[in-house]
């Protein structure tokens, strides 16, 4: 088991500790048990930029890219062709939990870069990079040494969604696709705003249980600062589940719907697919 005396990463870690105590025998320059309620304080950064001399976080986060690596190829379809659900976000998710947004932006980058390298999907675009990154460096921001919450946990996933769906990728997009002399990008468009509108709930919501399963586990294996609570759902959470829930399927019914409209053929004209400008590196709307 994972978790068991002799088996799986805590063993490793357990072997690893001598060497660990060795290379930090000075102590580390941070508060290795301090929680904050927000990273607006200089303490926050200290214990970020400290991870990096922490060998546990280091051999972490190594296998945070391994597992982003193979978890790229892996998709629930939910419209063939449309609509996939990844799960790359949780991996990501609980990586930079664990080890912070410093750390975060260094997997991201390396995670990204070896993932084209091995599994390539399309032409190689640099800037993509940024994306990955800044997924990486906003989830630590949001669950880096913090009290877990269902409403931390979802804004979470809202920001990066917001920065890396809305702004950073449709800025990627515009500068590839002006180097490669496509027709410009459209930063808003209905298919994106529908595929996240109808992906987000669901996202969420399997981030709030993902993350509130696995969190008690972590601290067992020293790789959070306190015990976790549990996180707990309340009214507010399930009204507003329910919510999402009957917004996600109406977005979905109403993609389904704007898509067949707009691939119809006009009268004495040759019908042409709408889709959404993709990556050249994958599937631009699900984010990572």
């Amino acid at each position: 088991m994972l978790g068991s005396k002799h088996g799986g990463f805590d063993f490793f870690m357990q072997k690893l500790k001598p060497v660990e105590q060795q290379f930090n025998k000075n102590n580390r320059p941070y508060n290795t048990k301090a929680i904050f309620s927000h990273p607006f304080c200089p303490e926050f950064w200290r214990c970020a930029a400290g991870e990096f001399k922490n060998w546990r976080m280091l051999v972490f986060a190594a296998v945070i890219i391994a597992m982003r690596i193979a978890v790229k190829a892996v998709k629930i379809v939910i419209i063939p062709g449309a609509l996939n659900f990844g799960f790359d976000f949780i991996v990501n998710s609980a990586g930079s939990m664990i080890y912070g947004p410093l750390v975060g932006l260094l997997v991201g980058a390396v995670s990204d870069t070896i993932g084209a390298v091995l599994f390539p999907t399309g032409a190689y675009f640099f800037p993509f990079i940024f994306v990955e990154m800044l997924s990486s460096f906003i989830f630590g921001l949001f669950l880096y040494r913090a009290k877990l919450s269902s409403w931390r946990v979802i804004a979470s996933r809202f920001a990066v969604v917001v920065v890396c769906n809305f702004i950073v990728n449709p800025l990627v997009m515009t500068l590839y696709n002006a180097v490669t002399g496509v027709d410009p990008y459209k930063f808003i468009t209905i298919a994106r705003v529908i595929k996240n509108a109808a992906m987000f709930p669901l996202e969420s919501v399997v981030l709030v249980i993902w993350l509130g399963a696995i969190s008690m586990a972590l601290y067992k294996m020293h790789l959070l600062p306190e015990k976790p609570p549990m996180i707990k759902v309340s009214a507010g959470n399930i009204v507003a589940l329910v919510c999402a829930a009957v917004i996600s399927a109406l977005a979905i019914f109403g993609y389904v719907k704007w898509k067949k409209s707009n691939t119809k053929p006009k009268p004495g004209s040759t019908p042409a697919p709408i889709t959404e400008t993709a990556a050249p590196t994958g599937d631009v709307p699900n984010t990572p």
